[in-house]
């Protein structure tokens, strides 16, 4: 986000993780849109290399209130992001900082029974 916010004419860049999107304000008379756009798409290509994506399969699981209740449980592991929780296919989907040491196995502490 530091080369959007660096650039002439920009006054805040923010990533929403939930969203997968970048906020922008900037001035259009200090900087054209094109260029707005090209350095989002920059931006988006280094926080791409930032992220990694995995699945677990869940077993045991029928409501939607304890998907909600994991999912809570697991937003509270520092670097997991954009978690997803669905007992009707069976599958926990999370993203997480590619440097979050010890995320993976935080998560599969947090989805053992009794935990």
């Amino acid at each position: 986000m530091d080369i959007l916010r660096q650039h002439k004419g920009v006054f805040s860049a923010d990533f929403d993780s939930g969203r997968k999107s970048i906020a922008l304000r900037y001035d259009p008379e200090l900087v054209n849109l094109h260029t707005v756009q090209r350095l989002a798409s920059e931006a988006g290509a280094q926080l791409a290399d930032h992220y990694d994506r995995c699945e677990f399969r869940l077993a045991g699981g029928s409501c939607a209130s304890c998907g909600h209740n994991l999912e809570h449980r697991l937003s509270e592991i520092p670097g997991a992001t954009n978690i997803n929780v669905n007992f009707a296919v069976g599958r926990l989907a999370l993203e997480y900082q590619s440097n979050g040491a010890g995320v993976l196995e935080a998560v599969q502490e947090k989805v053992r029974p009794g935990s």
